[in-house]
């Protein structure tokens, strides 16, 4: 079961079993050798000089009876307990694989800066986002390129790039501050940070310690490296039962190709479900599943199992980082299981509307699903294409937390 081929899309075979023991026809053969044998001590009897030569002769063929069938039963004795074992290994790594996939990550907060916003102090603009508004244009970057068609961040002409990203990330900070002030103070806060801009990450770093210092965050927290949907999956296999939350915070300003990009910031917080009980989740996070562009099908059908969907159906559906053929591709899923009821303006594409959002792409749809699973209470999907593998897609299923007592026994 160490073969990395396999998972709950491609499970392993069952083992190889012998063919059943044909016991008619070894009695049958052993009526006959019976058979041969009395033939044999009668002729004995009748050729006295050759009596013991027949009787031995009788008595060997007995006994290479009794050879071969005790052979061929333990050989298939043996191959069966071989397969029982391997078998019980297939059906505990197909019950251990899929409460992993069972797995969910609790929404704690999600909150996002797109350009639909007129300043950074504006709430997000999710119904812009959900309603495909297209706010590219073509205008001057911000290294003076003109006819440059992307969007930008609300800024004055004197903010120094600097001062622009720092401006975005206290803003959001201080929204996370409500959640992360309801925390016991043993919970150890997890940073990932990934940007897309020419402002170094020490730099971010120091702007994230400066809050925290500064609004006297008592929690103990950890930098931490990743990327994308990656890191989530690998949150899920080894930081899943830790008393930890995920702080995400992702950017991308001034990138170094602004043709068709977006400017916007991102903030969220993650909770694992096995340890966080204080704040109540927005949404729920499911565990995302990998797969090649060709086999996008069964990956959209296995993250819809992952949570499961059962009867309900996803509602909406978001698409980003995909190139022109993947977009073909995902197409023709299009109206097989989960995504049988999208309507078509219900699938969300932000790269089309506020830019191409470099390596941060997966921060900026799901904060921005996780806030619509919120405020809409539907199912959403997000289908993501990698900045690293131009050759997988993700998907991902983002559940509304409806207020339930979660269950999570089945998810170990």
């Amino acid at each position: 079961m160490k073969n990395k081929t396999y998972s709950l899309k491609t499970l392993p075979p069952v083992s190889y079993r012998p063919a059943r023991m044909h016991f008619v026809r070894w009695l049958y053969f052993f009526v006959f050798i019976m058979a041969c044998c009395a033939s044999l001590f009668f002729l004995g009897e009748r050729y006295e000089a050759q009596s013991v030569l027949i009787k031995y002769l009788a008595f060997g063929i007995t006994g290479l009876w009794i050879i071969a069938f005790s052979v061929s039963l333990l050989k298939w004795t043996c191959l069966n307990i071989i397969a029982n074992g391997e078998d019980k290994a297939r059906e505990e790594w197909i019950l251990l694989q899929t409460r992993k996939s069972r797995r969910a990550l609790q929404i704690l907060f999600s909150d996002f800066i797109t350009c639909h916003s007129t300043d950074l102090e504006h709430a997000h603009a999710l119904n812009e986002l959900m309603n495909n508004n297209i706010v590219m244009i073509s205008h001057t970057d911000r290294r003076g390129n003109t006819g440059v068609r992307h969007s930008q961040l609300p800024s004055l002409r004197t903010d120094t790039i600097l001062k622009l990203v720092t401006d975005a990330l206290i803003k959001l900070l201080s929204s996370t501050n409500e959640t992360l002030s309801k925390l016991s103070d043993d919970t150890k806060i997890k940073i990932l940070i990934q940007s897309s801009t020419s402002v170094t990450e020490e730099d971010i770093t120091d702007v994230v310690k400066a809050f925290f210092t500064i609004n006297n965050v008592k929690k103990s927290f950890e930098i931490m490296p990743g990327r994308g949907f990656d890191f989530i999956d690998s949150w899920f296999e080894d930081n899943i039962f830790e008393k930890s939350v995920l702080l995400v915070l992702a950017l991308q300003i001034d990138p170094e190709l602004s043709a068709n990009s977006a400017e916007f910031a991102v903030a969220m917080i993650f909770g694992n479900r096995y340890t966080q009980e204080i704040v109540p989740p927005i949404a729920l996070l499911h565990r995302p599943d990998v797969s090649a562009q060709s086999e996008i099908t069964a990956g959209m059908k296995q993250a819809g199992d992952n949570v499961p969907l059962k009867d309900n159906v996803v509602e909406y559906v978001w698409l980003t980082n995909l190139t022109a053929e993947q977009y073909l591709i995902i197409n023709t899923s299009i109206g097989q299981y989960p995504l049988q009821s999208i309507k078509p303006e219900n699938i969300i594409i932000p790269d089309n509307s506020v830019g191409l959002s470099g390596p941060s792409s997966p921060w900026l749809t799901l904060a921005a699903a996780a806030c619509a699973a919120e405020h809409s209470l539907t199912p959403q999907m997000i289908i993501s294409g990698d900045t690293q593998a131009s050759e997988i897609l993700w998907s991902v299923s983002i559940m509304p937390f409806l207020s339930q007592p979660e269950s999570i026994s089945s998810c170990a």
